[in-house]
């Protein structure tokens, strides 16, 4: 069953009207029409199977609710990647993963060696490339997208708060076993929060205001790309906190 994303789910019987994108998406791209079922979610864990009514209200697609599960659980992890902004489309496809791999919360970075300066359009495109990868892996919770950060002004949560050095002979604890000390903090729910540095890596500056607030960590012998770090982390701790229910 195709999956869409609206603003909120009402109750069975009710109609809601679908955004000219969504719509667009369905009837013309899809080829679906008129009673064909669809599952609406709205990003809070909620899903309902809903028909496709092309001529609805004021003559656009709406979806008619058929059977609403209220109060799904959201099947987010409690895991914030804190993301320096990447080049081309590797900060596209690492959003896309984290995704997949079920991440809370994504807070993009801005270092001195980022080379892209992101703005409202950049954050607009990567909530809309989140939203799709939603709709395909079959999640319920949507990953928030903050507003973008200086490194200057980054604050670190609650929780269990960690960044990736792979400096040569800079030592640090690696991932899994730093997840393992922090195991009583992830089960009080206080959340893990791991910093992914950009292509170029941290200057001294940035690795000394990092090492004031977070546990320094290592991926292992080899190293990664920014992208593929966050797929590594994203993969490592989504399989921890699973190992824990």
């Amino acid at each position: 069953m195709r999956r869409v994303i609206v603003k909120n789910i009402p109750a069975e019987g009710a109609e809601v009207e679908l955004d000219r994108s969504e719509a667009r998406h369905l009837t013309r791209v899809l080829r679906l029409g008129d009673g064909d079922k669809i599952e609406a979610i709205d990003g809070t864990g909620s899903r309902a199977v809903a028909v496709l009514c092309i001529s609805g209200t004021g003559g656009r697609p709406v979806l008619k609710i058929e059977e609403h599960f209220a109060g799904a659980v959201p099947d987010n992890s409690a895991l914030t990647v804190v993301l320096a902004v990447l080049k081309g489309g590797a900060m596209e496809w690492a959003l896309e993963k984290c995704v997949e791999l079920g991440v809370g919360t994504v807070v993009p970075l801005v270092t001195s060696r980022c080379v892209v300066k992101p703005s409202e359009k950049h954050l607009e495109r990567w909530q809309r490339i989140a939203d799709q990868a939603l709709k395909q892996c079959g999640r319920g919770g949507r990953m928030d997208i903050l507003h973008p950060v200086q490194l200057k002004d980054f604050r670190p949560g609650a929780g269990a708060v960690a960044y990736c050095d792979e400096t040569p002979g800079g030592g640090g604890i690696q991932l899994l076993g730093w997840l393992d000390s922090s195991r009583e903090i992830v089960r009080s729910g206080r959340g893990i929060m791991i910093v992914i540095g950009p292509e170029g890596g941290w200057t001294d500056g940035e690795r000394e205001k990092l090492a004031g607030c977070c546990k320094r960590i290592t991926l292992g012998p080899l190293v990664l790309r920014a992208e593929t770090a966050a797929l590594h982390v994203a993969s490592v701790c989504r399989a921890f906190e699973l190992s824990l229910l």
